[in-house]
């Protein structure tokens, strides 16, 4: 009787497991179309990443709290592998000191599906609280290069791989400088799935990832949003890859180790072959 119930249960779950992942791959999809029938907040936060990347002694900071302080953590990996420097900051560790990070030249990713997350929004007052007065980003490039060569911590325009060339200055072009018209000394990006929260009205950019529903009927657990917070952030990181030019030759760079890493070496010997 007992092994009768439990098969019950194990194809009731199995059942769920193949809803609950379309459930997942349509919100994908959904996010998709809404990204094609607007592409300007993706294009937006796209050129003030690009921007940031090359611009001598900034960074990515990711934030948020809970499961979206994690998803945060695993994009700043992503970014970091693929030849962007990122970190991940927990908003309530950056109200006790870690709002020290920051730099002039930063960009902010900012993680909350509610987007009114008390810890983030505190945060990000705080950084809007500082926005310059006039001026847009393109001033604050000289802020963070002026602030490397000044015996910083933070990183030099030595340490930087990529140099513009042929091939990604289209994406140096004045159209992209206009983008930072109005954006604060720290450009600030939202992932959010509330278009009317704090969050959202508080960014330079918002990206929706709204969903449907959850996976679970039962309780309201960050599934299929965090998914989705997770997926675009990692389309992201990708274009943003594409543009800086880093191929399979730069990833080995920083990621040798693993089976990965192995994978990566056979392929760079056989080219050499």
């Amino acid at each position: 009787m007992i092994n009768k119930i439990l098969d019950f249960q194990l194809s009731e779950a199995s059942n769920d497991a193949i809803r609950q992942l379309q459930k997942t791959s349509e919100n994908i999809l959904l996010c998709a179309e809404r990204m094609k029938n607007n592409k300007d907040p993706f294009e937006k936060a796209l050129s003030i990443l690009y921007r940031t990347s090359i611009t001598p002694g900034a960074k990515i900071i990711i934030t948020g709290v809970g499961k979206s302080y994690k998803i945060g953590v695993k994009l700043a990996a992503t970014f970091s592998s693929t030849g962007t420097v990122a970190i991940p900051m927990h908003s309530t560790e950056a109200l006790h000191g870690d709002l020290g990070l920051i730099r002039p030249g930063d960009c902010i990713i900012a993680i909350s599906y509610s987007g009114e997350t008390e810890e983030l929004v505190r945060v990000i007052d705080i950084l809007n609280s500082r926005r310059p007065r006039s001026g847009s980003f393109s001033q604050s490039v000289n802020s963070a290069s002026d602030y490397s060569s000044s015996g910083s911590e933070t990183c030099s325009e030595s340490d930087f791989i990529y140099i513009p060339d042929d091939k990604i200055t289209q994406f140096s072009s004045e159209s992209l400088y206009n983008t930072f018209d109005g954006c604060n000394d720290t450009p600030i990006i939202s992932l959010s799935g509330k278009g009317n929260s704090r969050l959202a009205m508080s960014s330079d950019v918002w990206l929706d990832v709204s969903v449907n529903s959850e996976c679970s009927e039962l309780v309201p657990a960050p599934t299929i949003s965090t998914t989705l917070t997770l997926a675009l952030g990692d389309v992201l990181s990708m274009n943003l890859m594409k543009m800086k030019g880093f191929v399979k030759q730069d990833f080995l760079h920083f990621h040798p180790g693993g089976s990965l890493g192995d994978s990566l070496k056979a392929s760079r010997n056989n080219n050499q072959d």
